[in-house]
């Protein structure tokens, strides 16, 4: 990868910053070949991806490149009021329609993590603009709780066949019982 130059290394760190599984893979054994697969399903006709060897040369980048890595996930965590922990959530997401004034009909997505005051969904269809989102977040699991959050988006994108995006949660609604029951509901050890 040294021979690729400095414009594709920062082109690779920045990809890998945009990987929806970097915080769950970090530092395991199989980091380099689930890059390497995400990167060809994501991004299959771009010269970079298209001139990637193999997952041994990504695992070999991402050793070599692993300090830079490690400080990336600091500074993506200076940008949140608090870390994120992964988490696989039933969610029904619906926009906020300022036409009609209501709330449009919702769609069934998943969060990929969590935090105190906001949220990453995967859905199989985008969101439009910067709405206000409604999402309605169902925990498995007792007791039995639904949590009605208003939300405003921060950013999408699409990554295997889905759209993901990251919201910040409005402190309405359902918004401080999510905060009460939070590090008990998904911040205990199982």
């Amino acid at each position: 990868m040294a021979s690729k130059g400095a414009a594709e290394a920062i082109k690779l760190l920045k990809l890998h910053m945009k990987w929806p599984e970097r915080d769950t893979k970090a530092g395991h054994a199989d980091e380099g070949e689930c890059f390497f697969n995400w990167l060809k399903q994501a991004l299959p006709q771009d010269p970079l991806v298209m001139r990637l060897q193999g997952p041994a040369e990504l695992q070999k980048f991402l050793e070599v490149n692993r300090e830079v890595i490690d400080k990336s996930y600091q500074t993506q965590a200076d940008l949140r009021a608090e870390n994120r922990i992964p988490r696989k959530l039933r969610v029904l997401v619906s926009q906020y329609d300022h036409t009609s004034r209501k709330f449009e009909e919702s769609h069934r997505g998943e969060t990929v993590h969590l935090g105190v005051s906001g949220l990453r969904v995967k859905m199989s269809s985008p969101i439009s603009g910067k709405q206000i989102l409604r999402l309605t977040v169902t925990p498995v699991g007792f007791p039995i709780r639904i949590y009605n959050l208003l939300a405003d988006p921060r950013w999408q994108g699409a990554f295997d066949d889905k759209y993901h995006f990251g919201v910040r949660l409005r402190e309405v609604e359902d918004f401080e019982t999510w905060v009460r029951e939070f590090e008990q509901r998904f911040l205990k050890s199982d």
